[in-house]
């Protein structure tokens, strides 16, 4: 509630669910609720001076999956019912807070109950450091006891002593036992007495020890509230926050991933001399054909869209509204989202046809004419996909265009996981789809791919762009803001920025960005690389009209990791276990991961220069192909023999690289999909000429084209391939 008010918001009511009167239990076997010193809520409506709706549990915890589909008589309809009543009886309610830390089971559910009422969920400790956590609330004033226990280290006589007096203790079972300092994993729950926002304070005069088990490693016991009182506060300032607490907890945001303030100050003394300035002096780059004609481009011919299944995973490039069953009806003009709808079903045709379904759909990019219309594309019901969405220069007749990967489990050991949080928190920004695990399996050897949706810079709890005084100042605030979420989601899935990065997409809207992006980036992957010496990572920088919300860069990077479900945990005789603590440091005992293998290839003849960067480690392998031209124009007709030359660098690039186990070496035939950035003053049949030879390989990847409106100095062309195994 502290952080709800910190951040601007305003509490007009508080809700809270109880066991059913006639079941005579104060603790239900819930995995939603925890109901321990339901006997004294009542008095919290004295202390806020606000309505307090309550409500009893009925049902049960029906519906366990990951995702949440409302279910009759499941205990999360309770809370529904308990939230519907505070709509009925305040109409103008917009949020609710609650203080989820680290139980992706119950912020899924809140999230689930927010959207179907139209309300936002507000998860302000979401994924905090919980020993930060646990500090702040001790020094911001909140007085709370224990009330129950159940884990090791902690025994009945805790029962009632306040988190100031057990905070030590409490670190030791932490670095005792890894037990959660906030009492994520059950260890223990609590009851506040007292904090800033209360006008009372809670006073118990009258508790009863029940002990519920009495095991002699790690006794549950609770506290039930026989009597208590509240207590006025004649403190000056009782019940509200005063400026320097505000200020204090707003600010309690994680580690840049790039740097501090000085750093930061720094890095924008060194880019605004070196690299921007490069920007502006970039130059243009003239296209003619082969009889010296200039040509602009922007050609309104569309290749057919192409499938490709490398099992498990499938791929279907840009489809537009000529491959709908839409465009022979086409004789007058429409809208965005009518166009964008037959495309959604065309793609949808294409999944069924292939006994695919949107829940299959692992990643999907989105370009778009018109960045203005992007609120109303997001709106999409569809499941939770990770999604790219940035503006593209297009043909003229094209408004969107979309290209999807999919996996389709190949047996019930495998799954696609998908982390969708909704809720505003200092975590990273709420995402219909921040991103996709593939293949999810079981075995430690096997390596998870992660595809991340786009990041920009949004502040988390605003969701909002740094504001800076200049254009390059807010460039690099967003950069490592985003670049800071970006961290958070990856850690939180068990990866790292550097060790597990596999290719990295960076989106600017400005060509002056470019060479900024591209340090920012260097800048990033150096402060997680833990030693000397590591391998360089697939990257292409490209220059946009337009991005989401305005913003001026986005990053889209795709990992691998081990299992997060097993790990190596000390004292346990170094055997394998599952493990479903979401334990905040996962990385710390994670099993032995193999390094990638890179290499960088490049040829050159005449002005055009063709390099290939190359990542791969266990069944996942990335190429970003480059095309250079040096001259102050480029021969349409010369553009053919050096995208030959790049495919014969990829190929030979597939064949240097050994892939899984079995040693052999990558293959065309392995990619699944991929992405042809072109600069849009190129003709476009110059490119799907030039291509040819790569799309006619009908065992390739799915090609898709993407014209953009500036590259790295002297780049026409970069091509991003994803390949796999299963």
């Amino acid at each position: 509630m502290m952080h709800t008010v910190a951040n601007g918001h305003e509490i007009v009511a508080l809700a809270n669910l109880k066991p059913l009167a006639e079941s005579g239990k104060d603790e239900l076997d819930s995995y939603m609720y925890q109901t321990v010193g339901h006997d004294a809520i009542e008095l919290y409506a004295g202390c806020m001076n606000l309505p307090l709706f309550r409500r009893e549990i009925r049902g049960s915890s029906k519906e366990q999956g990951a995702d949440y589909m409302p279910t009759l008589d499941d205990e999360v309809e309770d809370l529904f019912a308990l939230l519907s009543d505070v709509k009925a009886s305040i109409p103008e309610v917009e949020a609710v807070a609650t203080g989820a830390i680290l139980s992706n089971y119950q912020r899924v559910r809140v999230e689930n109950v927010c959207l179907r009422l139209g309300l936002t969920s507000l998860a302000y400790l979401w994924r905090r450091d919980q020993k930060h956590l646990m500090e702040e609330m001790i020094e911001s004033g909140l007085h709370a006891v224990i009330i129950k226990v159940a884990a090791m280290g902690l025994k009945e006589a805790h029962l009632g002593k306040s988190l100031q007096q057990m905070y030590p203790h409490l670190v030791q079972m932490h670095e005792r036992y890894e037990g959660h300092i906030c009492g994520e994993g059950g260890e223990f729950e609590t009851f506040t007495l007292d904090c800033p926002l209360f006008v009372k304070r809670i006073v118990l005069e009258e508790v009863e020890r029940v002990v519920h088990s009495d095991d002699a490693f790690a006794v549950v016991a609770y506290l039930r509230l026989k009597k208590a009182r509240l207590e006025d506060k004649l403190e000056p300032g009782a019940g509200t926050l005063g400026e320097n607490l505000r200020r204090k907890l707003v600010h309690s945001k994680p580690e840049p991933a790039v740097s501090d303030d000085l750093y930061f100050v720094l890095t924008v003394m060194y880019l605004k001399r070196e690299l921007y300035a490069k920007g502006v002096k970039q130059r243009t780059l003239p296209v003619v054909d082969a009889e010296g004609m200039s040509t602009s481009g922007s050609g309104t011919q569309v290749s057919s869209p192409h499938v490709h299944w490398r099992n498990p995973y499938f791929a279907l490039s840009g489809t537009t509204i000529h491959h709908s069953i839409l465009r022979v009806s086409l004789n007058h003009s429409i809208t965005i989202e009518e166009e964008a709808a037959a495309v959604m079903d065309t793609v949808q045709a294409t999944l069924q046809s292939h006994n695919l379904t949107w829940g299959d759909v692992t990643l999907m990019h989105v370009y778009v004419r018109d960045m203005t219309c992007f609120a109303r594309l997001n709106a999409d019901p569809q499941p939770p996909i990770v999604r790219v969405t940035v503006e593209a220069s297009l043909p003229e007749n094209v408004q969107v265009q979309i290209d999807c990967l999919a996996f389709k489990a190949p047996d019930a050991a495998w799954k696609k996981e998908t982390m969708h949080v909704q809720s505003v928190s200092y975590w990273a920004p709420a995402n219909i789809g921040q991103a996709a695990l593939v293949p999810r399996h079981p075995k430690p050897q096997v390596a998870d791919h992660i595809y991340v949706a786009g990041q920009i810079g949004l502040i988390p709890n605003t969701m909002q762009v740094p504001f800076c005084i200049d254009d390059l100042s807010s460039l690099v605030a967003e950069a490592t803001t985003s670049l800071t979420s970006l961290n958070a989601i990856v850690t939180a899935l068990n990866a790292d920025m550097k060790r597990d990065a596999a290719c990295c997409v960076c989106y600017v809207t400005d060509a002056r960005y470019l060479g900024v992006a591209e340090r920012v980036w260097e800048m990033a992957v150096e402060k997680y690389a833990n030693r000397q010496g590591v391998p360089p990572i697939p990257s292409c920088f490209v220059a946009i009209p337009a991005l989401p919300r305005g913003a001026k860069i986005e990053w889209q990077v795709m990992f691998t990791n081990r299992s997060k479900n097993w790990l190596f945990r000390p004292g346990r005789a170094g055997r394998q276990q599952e493990d479903e603590s979401d334990d905040e440091d996962p990385m710390k005992h994670s099993l032995d991961v193999e390094e990638p293998v890179t290499l960088h290839v490049e040829s050159e003849q005449n002005s055009v220069k063709c390099s290939v960067d190359a990542w791969s480690r266990g069944s996942l392998c990335t190429l970003v192909g480059i095309i250079k031209v040096a001259a102050s124009s480029v021969v349409a007709s010369e553009f053919g023999s050096a995208a030959r030359d790049l495919q014969h660098l990829i190929a030979s690039s597939f064949a240097q690289l050994r892939r899984g186990e079995s040693g052999a070496s990558w293959t065309w035939e392995d990619g699944v999909s991929m992405r042809v950035f072109y600069d849009a003053r190129f003709p476009r049949h110059c490119i799907e000429t030039g291509l040819g030879e790569i799309k006619a390989k009908n065992e390739g990847p799915a090609v898709t084209l993407v014209p953009v409106t500036a590259m790295p100095q002297d780049v026409i062309l970069s091509i991003c391939i994803h390949a796999a195994l299963q």
